[in-house]
């Protein structure tokens, strides 16, 4: 004879590796009995210094968004490669009526949009390339070895009128020997045709632009347009479109790791490990819950609101580098309303987990991140509190529903 024994797990209270905590909760009304808490969920930390809370320090390309600006020390800036028509070395200077760099405002922001809200930054033309996707924030913002020696050739300040209905674009007056050089250069391929946007420490806030790439949306582009002069005496018009665009930005404000964060743009994401191997054999796991506790006074947003979802990875092999594709999405985490508690609930959470429990050893590591236009276009922060919140009652719990199976006669 079979019989089947329903049993809740709560992993709770968030402890160090090895150590386990104590739960001495009365059974539920149903009568169904809830097991000592004997499993640890720990801050994940190998290869990365201890550093639970990690970023993604890749390109971040075709995401129809750039963002440009310094504020809350955050810096943001953008590298973007031109795609540069032949035919046009005839041109000299003379016969160039104008060059600019022309932005399409969109309407996210963040920093001080309703004080000084000042935007300033500085273009610098690439003249050494590496790999692209070697290119990390660090490269952009932190280093000249992209730019030379070189002075930058342009720059702009001013605010941006969030008020208005169709928000102003932004136009940067480009030296006209740039173009002569790339139109002369585009046969020989002898150029990268490559501009970096960055951010002046001047500014206080970081403004959201189409990337001009053929993602960006509402059929605004932002583009390289040079006016010229033929041999007819007219005005002719090219407008140059990036063919690869990718925002860089950086936090140098250091992230307590007493707490777990996850925060767009800079790509930061949260490990946590997780062992249910002591699940009895021939066991059948329903319903797996994280649940999490936000601290709002340490979270920050822009000209919008707290994002109220938040994206589960779910990692099973341990020697994964925690990229992108290396995971299963198996649930969003949304806020109970009226509450700081964000919950992950999903029947996929609990296929994933039973796929641990059975061919894992009933070991992986779960990572938070932001959802996806709020990773790659947005600075929005979330913190919630963690493993050892003086309160318990805000630390994560992650909580396992099965169905015992025991063989008898």
């Amino acid at each position: 004879m079979i019989n089947c024994k329903k049993i809740i797990l709560y992993i709770s209270g968030i402890v160090l590796i090895g150590c386990f905590g104590a739960c001495n909760d009365a059974p539920t009304g149903m009568g169904m009995p809830v097991l000592p808490d004997t499993i640890a969920i720990t801050y994940m930390g190998e290869g990365l210094a201890g550093d639970s809370n990690y970023a993604l320090d890749k390109a971040q390309n075709g995401t129809a968004s750039i963002l440009i600006g310094a504020a809350n020390q955050l810096r943001a800036g953008a590298i973007l490669r031109y795609e540069v028509p032949a035919g046009m070395e005839w041109l000299t200077e003379d016969d160039i009526v104008s060059a600019e760099l022309i932005f399409f405002t969109q309407r996210y922001a963040f920093g001080d949009t309703l004080g000084s809200n000042h935007l300033a930054f500085e273009v610098k033309e690439v003249v050494k390339t590496i790999p692209l996707e070697s290119i990390t924030a660090e490269d952009v913002l932190n280093s000249n070895y992209l730019y030379g020696n070189a002075p930058p050739i342009a720059a702009w300040d001013g605010s941006i009128n969030y008020a208005k209905d169709t928000l102003d674009s932004v136009s940067v007056p480009l030296p006209k020997s740039l173009c002569i050089d790339w139109f002369k250069k585009v046969s020989t391929q002898d150029t990268i045709n490559g501009l970096a946007v960055l951010p002046q420490s001047t500014g206080t806030v970081i403004n959201q632009f189409a990337d001009g790439g053929s993602s960006s949306q509402g059929g605004f582009r932002s583009c390289f347009k040079v006016v010229f002069r033929t041999a007819e005496g007219t005005d002719s018009t090219i407008k140059m479109y990036p063919g690869w665009v990718s925002k860089f930005v950086l936090n140098d404000d250091k992230i307590d790791n007493s707490f777990l964060a996850v925060q767009g743009a800079v790509r930061k994401r949260c490990k946590l490990n997780f062992d249910i191997s002591q699940i009895p054999k021939l066991a059948m796991i329903t319903l797996a819950e994280l649940t999490l506790t936000l601290d709002e006074e340490k979270s920050y947003h822009g000209n919008d609101t707290l994002d109220n979802s938040v994206r589960l990875l779910l990692y099973k092999n341990k020697n994964t580098d925690y990229s992108d594709t290396a995971g299963y999405w198996p649930a969003t985490g949304n806020r109970i309303e009226g509450t700081n508690k964000y919950v992950f609930r999903d029947e996929f959470f609990a296929g994933e987990m039973m796929h641990i429990y059975q061919y894992l050893e009933g070991k992986g590591t779960l990572t938070l991140a932001p959802i996806a236009a709020a990773e790659y276009n947005k600075v929005n922060r979330l913190i919630f509190h963690g493993l050892d919140a003086a309160d318990e009652s805000k630390r994560p719990k992650l909580k396992i529903v099965y169905n015992e199976v025991k063989l008898g006669k």
